[in-house]
């Protein structure tokens, strides 16, 4: 994360010429305007290099910031959390995982991450919040067939959704405070464009479950990061970690959630993969955090707009980012390089248009 600086205006004195001067003195006189023309230019391209630079911090009207990368809990002070609060009913969006040499789980427990399937930025609404758990769901009747992440190149290929038919507390959930949901489990959701069916019974196992990410939306801020964040988590849990330049590493095969942030923005899934062996800027310390759930990546090619977003088949660069310099300092003299990989786009699972969340980011109708 940078420092936001503005960009300053350049004012080009004009010279008053007589009608004395000689022509030889006016060419001169010319010239040199030139040259501070020049001067001018060369100095508002630096600087604009230099907001491209420090993209990571967004602008705000006001000037103030919250730079990349947020904590996995982004709850502002005064925010409501008292107990019943925020009391709706809520889906999940199923992100399959597996344990690395684990035996693999009965084909009626679904091992991932779920994702608050939808947060809304209305300061009303008891959806306000960017939430991502990591859980266990119990079928009553086994599914099949069902993706499975094992298979690096495996796609999720729909949205599954776990959906309990009644009214809970999000505030409970995000406090860490007993609940026990059980609902239905569907290939489908409202977003999609065929109708939900309904695959099973299902519950969540345990009473508190794991919050990976919990961000507050807050729906009068002016932020705004200028270009593509992304959070990302990987398909294989207790994977070894590479950190020896990973030469020879297979693909590092990850979730990438959209960072919901600036009102309306979007909410948006894909997976990816990450080629390690092919980073720029690599260090131990560094490709250790590009493979911890969590990691914060920014698309420095592209603008934070839904037209700009990942799509299916993209091949771009991501830039890893890191919580002020406690990891790039131990660059040895190379701290303004960044941790730079080639993404590969696999699949869009899911993306909806906010400040509802509800519109599909194609267009396309929702049957769901």
């Amino acid at each position: 994360a940078g420092v936001f600086v503005p960009i300053a205006h350049h004012w080009l004195a004009s010279e008053q010429q007589s009608t004395g001067i000689q022509s030889r003195a006016m060419s001169s006189s010319i010239a040199v305007s030139w040259a501070r023309v020049g001067r001018c230019v060369l100095a508002l391209g630096s600087v604009l290099l230099l907001l491209i630079a420090v993209g990571a911090a967004p602008v705000h009207a006001g000037g103030g910031h919250t730079p990349l990368p947020l904590p996995a809990r982004a709850i502002p002070a005064g925010v409501d959390l008292s107990p019943g609060g925020r009391s709706s009913v809520h889906g999940w969006l199923w992100l399959p995982t597996y344990v690395v040499g684990a035996v693999p789980p009965p084909p009626s427990v679904l091992r991932g991450y779920w994702v608050h399937h939808t947060p809304e930025f209305w300061s009303t609404s008891p959806h306000d919040f960017q939430l991502l758990l990591h859980a266990e769901l119990e079928l009553a009747t086994a599914a099949a067939p069902l993706p499975s992440a094992r298979s690096p190149r495996a796609l999720v290929g729909s949205e599954f959704t776990f959906t309990p038919p009644y009214d809970f507390s999000l505030n409970d959930l995000i406090e860490h405070r007993p609940l026990r949901l059980v609902g239905n489990f569907f290939n489908g959701s409202f977003d999609t464009t065929f109708e939900r069916i309904k695959l099973s019974d299902a519950k969540l196992v345990g009473s508190t479950q794991r919050i990976a990410l919990v961000h507050y939306l807050n729906e009068t801020s002016r932020d705004r990061y200028l270009q593509l964040p992304y959070i990302s988590f990987p398909r294989a849990e207790d994977a070894p970690v590479c950190t020896d330049e990973c030469k020879g590493a297979p693909p590092l095969d990850l979730y990438l959630t959209h960072v919901v942030f600036t009102n309306p923005d979007f909410d948006q899934v894909v997976h990816g993969h990450v080629n390690l062996t092919a980073c720029t800027g690599k260090t131990a310390a560094l490709l250790k955090e590009a493979q911890r759930p969590g990691a914060t990546w920014r698309i420095a090619q592209r603008a934070n707009s839904v037209a700009a977003r990942l799509v299916t088949g993209d091949a771009v660069t991501a830039e890893l980012v890191v919580r002020g310099d406690e990891l790039a300092g131990q660059r040895a003299g190379a701290r303004d390089l960044p941790l730079e990989c080639p993404l590969a786009v696999l699949e869009e699972i899911h993306c909806v248009l906010g400040p509802d969340f509800g519109p599909r980011c194609d267009g396309l109708p929702e049957a769901g």
